[in-house]
């Protein structure tokens, strides 16, 4: 008999399965990693993200937009020289760049940030400040100024130095800032562009997924790295559900260059989101949330009135980690006036604020009643009747 009522548990599990909403866990090669929702502000994923680390060529993300701040005239011709050349380390990668060529500050900022040109970036420094040097005195500036306080600069290119470093959580405020200059978010949501020499640069996520054959389709814009010690690196932004994400990757390993890992990574993240987040109704337009006692007054109850919509992209697992939290007083005077301020009601998921609210009185609290018969005049007098009638009826029977 007992085997029997397990069989048949079994079978109702398999026939009938109970829907769980659960969040999935996300399993990234990255030691260090940030996923910030720049719609709702917010991050959502993490770890480690105050770790220092070297970063690799994501230090071009400071170079390109301390150049673009820093610089007037984008369509300015430059001649790149051999001083400029000789800067750049012999096992660096560079776009081709030669001496004599003519190129414009524009070339050079998409050669930097799309095909991560160490040729191009030095060249951008020297033309920029006159020297290396003075080129990273910017960049530090300009990070002590974003307040990056886990990040250090010693060149432009991103080659590892122990002076060269930042965070995940730095560059993530480094990437929300350059995306706010709309010089930067075209280039770095550009595929490919064509220098004024006629060297085509194309964007490396774009490349290494066709190495892959894998579509990157989904990353909107990025900068990828690499180097011995920061290993795999990625910057980069996409949409889910119609909100716009920044996620910063770092300390991919390397094991198989031609594997990418870090690109990898990226579409993990971007599958996490598609999957575990949607949007939920928080609040119902004119429902009543809660309803208070009136002092000295016949009407004894005021009913708080939801009076907005709201509809927020939430985990899948909101329903099982959400709460709800009011500073509405239990009853209220009936001397309060229409607008005055009642209290805030609070939605959160875990200890995230989802959506608040403010609630102010709708009606003078001293005509509540008058309020109330107004609405109800037609049941009052008809109960008035019914109860005439029934008093007509009992003088009726007990006058016999």
């Amino acid at each position: 008999m007992i085997y029997l009522k397990k069989v048949f548990i079994l079978l109702f599990l398999i026939l009938f399965p109970f829907s769980v909403n659960a969040l999935e866990n996300i399993n990234l090669n990255s030691t260090n990693y940030v996923v910030y929702d720049k719609t709702d502000s917010k991050i959502i994923l993490e770890k480690s993200k105050e770790e220092i680390k070297s970063i690799a060529s994501l230090t071009k993300i400071m170079s390109v937009i301390v150049a673009i701040e820093n610089i007037d005239n984008y369509n300015e011709k430059v001649t790149i020289t051999q001083e400029m050349l000789d800067t750049v380390p012999y096992n660096a990668y560079k776009v081709g760049l030669n001496v004599n060529d003519s190129v414009t500050i524009k070339d050079l900022l998409y050669a930097t940030l799309l095909e991560s040109g160490a040729d191009s970036v030095n060249s951008l420094a020297v033309h920029t400040s006159g020297s290396i040097s003075n080129f990273v005195l910017m960049m530090n500036n300009k990070a002590k100024e974003l307040e990056l306080y886990n990040t250090s600069f010693e060149n432009p290119i991103g080659m590892d130095d122990e002076n060269n470093y930042s965070s995940a959580e730095d560059l993530l405020k480094l990437l929300n800032y350059s995306l706010n200059n709309d010089l930067f978010r075209e280039i770095f949501e550009s595929n490919t562009y064509k220098l004024s020499n006629d060297i085509e640069v194309v964007d490396t996520v774009v490349t290494m997924g066709n190495k892959l054959g894998v579509s990157t389709k989904r990353i909107i814009g990025n900068k990828t790295g690499f180097t011995g010690d920061a290993g795999l690196t990625i910057a980069f932004n996409f949409i889910s559900h119609n909100h716009e994400y920044y996620a910063v990757v770092l300390n991919c390993p390397i094991e198989e260059l031609k594997d990418f890992k870090h690109v990898r990574d990226a579409l993990t993240i971007i599958d996490y989101v598609d999957n575990n987040y949607k949007y939920k109704r928080i609040v119902e337009k004119n429902s009543i949330y809660k309803s208070i006692n009136v002092i000295n007054s016949i009407f004894k109850k005021y009913d708080v009135i939801n009076n907005n919509e709201v509809i927020k992209l939430v985990p899948i697992d909101y329903d099982d980690n959400y709460k709800i939290v009011d500073t509405l007083p239990t009853s209220i005077s009936n001397k309060l006036k229409k607008g005055d301020l009642l209290g805030k009601i609070s939605y959160y998921y875990k200890d995230d604020l989802i959506y608040e609210e403010s609630i102010f009185l709708e009606i003078n609290s001293n005509s509540i009643i008058r309020t109330f018969i107004n609405q109800h005049l037609i049941f009052i007098i008809l109960e008035v009747i019914l109860i005439g009638y029934i008093i007509y009826i009992l003088r009726l029977i007990f006058s016999k």
